[in-house]
């Protein structure tokens, strides 16, 4: 109490001048207090951000020297060697093709093809086809086709020729003998003309047979 009193005659008895500057220090001080807060708080921030672009930097650096794995190396070696080798429409080949990859024929072919991999046709084959497997798709083949593993006679593909292979699904026309050593099936909109050996055939309403059907039994094992 005896210090509020004293206070009080302060600024009684002080000079407005006085007066006036005190509370000009006050303000001053407020002021620069408020600013150093606001520089306290700002700060972190600003150094903080670029601290954080560095550490993006390292690690991006870090991501662009880490090795490629060996499992990468090995898919993109496979995906080039699955490269396919392609005949366009425009073209016209004479003569036998043998190839390991992939084959796609567009254009036209008067020969016969052999292939270790999977051979795509759309065009015209006049040969035979030997290979893994094959997709005939509204195509023209004069020549027997004998694959390993499956063949596809798809839609509006006309085939004149035996097919032989594991499993063979028709959807489209052929003239000759079906013989596979799994299954056959015949689509609605299949046509065929020939025999057909097979261990199981499936024959869909729609379909039209002019020939014989004969029923592999599979032996059993001992």
């Amino acid at each position: 109490m005896v210090e509020n009193f004293k206070q009080a005659l302060r600024e009684i008895f002080m000079p407005k001048k006085a007066r006036e500057e005190s509370k000009q220090d006050v303000s001053a001080q407020e002021t620069a207090k408020a600013q150093a807060i606001e520089v306290s708080v700002q700060e972190p921030e600003e150094a903080a951000a670029p601290q954080n672009a560095e550490e993006k930097r390292q690690e991006k650096n870090k991501a662009a020297r880490q090795p490629v794995s060996a499992d990468s190396e090995a898919a993109e070696t496979k995906a080039a060697g699955q490269a396919a080798n392609i005949i366009t429409k425009d073209t016209r080949i004479v003569g036998t093709i043998t190839t390991d990859s992939k084959l796609v024929v567009e254009g036209e072919v008067e020969g016969g093809i052999d292939s270790k991999n999977i051979v795509v046709v759309s065009g015209v084959v006049c040969g035979d086809i030997r290979c893994n497997s094959a997709e005939i798709n509204n195509a023209r083949v004069e020549g027997n086709i004998e694959v390993i593993d499956r063949l596809q006679i798809k839609s509006d593909s006309k085939v004149k020729g035996d097919l032989c292979g594991s499993e063979i699904e028709v959807s489209g026309s052929v003239d000759g003998n079906i013989n596979a050593s799994q299954s056959v099936k015949m689509y609605s909109n299949a046509s065929v003309i020939g025999n057909i050996t097979s261990s199981s055939i499936s024959i869909e309403t729609g379909a039209v047979l002019q020939g014989s059907v004969g029923i592999n039994r599979q032996k059993d094992q001992a």
